[in-house]
């Protein structure tokens, strides 16, 4: 079914109306075969009976649909809501059957004076059909807004795979970039008379992450163990850029290392932290990594020693990195997430990601290397 269809005012109104018109013709039919032999009665006065019943129906649908969504089945009024609506039901259906019946005695059988009483009684006694037409229209109501929300879902989930399909390939951009390349194999090449082993360690480090991003091409999650993982080697090459410069230090609960995260969110940080707080600085640069769980939310934060956000400013320029990573959460987790860019007390500046904590499932069969700290 084509939501767009459903998503159109006017083209709901006109299935409500065609439905309605397709049941009041049956009801109509159906009545003047009940009536022939008993009493001589023209289709068009059941066509109005019917008709006129099934349209009163039509418009009391979004009503009823206003209702569903207003006093909804979730949450924790479930279930007084539930009983609102069985009240609403009984309301709604008993007033709809003393119309029919006024149309009924009107138009169908001519009566001249109406004993009211005999009619409400006669009301009360036959208005069922009316109650499950009220909760056949809730449950229809229940059932579209479950397939827009399944088609909205599924709408988001390619949306995120375009998102980590654009950063993916901006983290092979910035660490593939020509003047990085230069810089990393100049000081492979310095190593390799200096020392040899060492510097057949960093092309492997280097041939690895080219290896995980494009191992990890398409996968939206993945566990904390493997994005550090990933970092781990991002970080042995940027420590060969800046040398002693650098320093990074990881505190990382073991508890948290099975946790669910977005694919390649943490490098964006990191590159930031490296680019805008340590790349600037004449002295030492320290980068600081640590993640950890408080009840059923994983705290990760990234934090360095550079100059920070500039004073009276409360936002910082972010390039594709930092703009993608902010896209991808919110597709993701909605609110249930926090992002935020702030100053630390004793200067420099601290990236915090704040997620629900979901243990990740690996799929059997799928080989890691083990996880390694600087």
């Amino acid at each position: 079914m084509n939501l767009d269809l459903l998503n159109n005012r006017r083209n709901v109104i006109l299935l409500v109306l065609i439905a309605w018109t397709l049941n009041g013709v049956l009801f109509s039919t159906q009545l003047k075969t009940a009536l022939t032999g008993r009493w001589e009665v023209e289709l068009w006065r059941t066509l109005i009976w019917g008709l006129g019943y099934c349209y009163l129906w039509a418009a009391l649908t979004p009503v009823v649909i206003g209702l569903t969504k207003r006093f909804s089945f979730e949450g924790k009024r479930l279930v007084p809501h539930v009983a609102l609506h069985i009240v609403l039901s009984l309301i709604v259906a008993y007033g709809a059957r003393v119309a029919s019946e006024l149309l009924r005695a009107k138009f169908v059988f001519r009566v001249e004076n109406l004993e009211w009483k005999r009619m409400l009684t006669s009301s009360y006694l036959d208005f069922d059909y009316g109650v499950m037409m009220y909760w056949f229209i809730v449950l229809t109501s229940l059932t579209f807004t479950a397939y827009k929300r399944y088609r909205e879902g599924e709408l988001r989930s390619s949306q995120l795979e375009t998102r980590l399909a654009q950063a993916q390939l901006q983290a092979l951009k910035m660490q593939l970039h020509p003047h990085f390349l230069f810089n990393t194999m100049n000081a492979i090449s310095v190593l390799i008379k200096k020392n040899p082993e060492a510097a057949q360690k960093m092309l492997t480090r280097l041939a690895e992450l080219l290896r995980m991003s494009l191992d990890q091409a398409g996968i939206q999650e993945v566990s904390l163990k493997q994005e550090m993982e990933f970092l781990d080697r991002y970080l042995m090459i940027q420590q060969t850029r800046f040398g002693e410069r650098l320093s990074v230090t990881m505190k990382v609960e073991d508890a948290v290392l099975d946790a669910k995260i977005p694919n390649l969110i943490l490098q964006p940080l990191v590159e930031n932290a490296i680019e805008h707080g340590i790349a600037k600085r004449s002295g030492p640069g320290r980068v600081a990594i640590t993640a950890q769980r408080t009840n059923g939310t994983l705290y990760v934060q990234v934090r360095d020693n550079g100059k920070g956000l500039k004073k009276g400013k409360g936002e910082v320029k972010e390039g594709v990195g930092l703009s993608n990573t902010r896209a991808r959460l919110q597709q993701l987790y909605g609110t249930a997430h926090r992002f935020e860019l702030s100053n630390a007390d004793e200067g420099g500046l601290i990236a915090t990601l704040e997620i629900p904590y979901q243990p990740f499932k690996e799929e059997a069969g799928t080989n890691r290397a083990p996880y390694a700290t600087n």
